[in-house]
């Protein structure tokens, strides 16, 4: 199988509800860890796949710890991404920190 037909997001190990507000009112988008596991393609790295909304997405690393710290920073990632472009304006249990921290140099 090859990475553009594998989206499946497997065993969910860990799943968060944001919320935004809209004209019809409030939504809620859902964000899904599925569990690291060795990456068929990559000859004995791993992969993490994450579920933002509707779209599934993989990070990569030389270990699950790397695969899933990726993913977390990824998850980030987009958060950002449709909080600029949607202008979403999400919330985790009412604050404004989602809990997902940003990239760090």
């Amino acid at each position: 199988m090859t990475k553009a037909n594998r989206v499946e997001l497997g065993e969910i190990i860990a799943q968060r509800e944001l919320n935004y507000s809209t004209i019809s009112g409030e939504q809620t988008l859902t964000v899904k860890i599925g569990k690291p596991r060795p990456d068929l393609n990559q000859g004995g790295d791993w992969e993490c796949p994450i579920q933002v909304g509707d779209k599934v997405k993989f990070s990569y690393g030389i270990d699950s710890c790397q695969a899933l710290s990726l993913g977390l920073q990824l998850i980030s990632i987009e958060l950002r991404f449709l909080k600029e472009t949607q202008k979403l304006n999400l919330n985790w249990l009412k604050m404004d920190d989602l809990g997902f921290e940003p990239i760090r140099e």
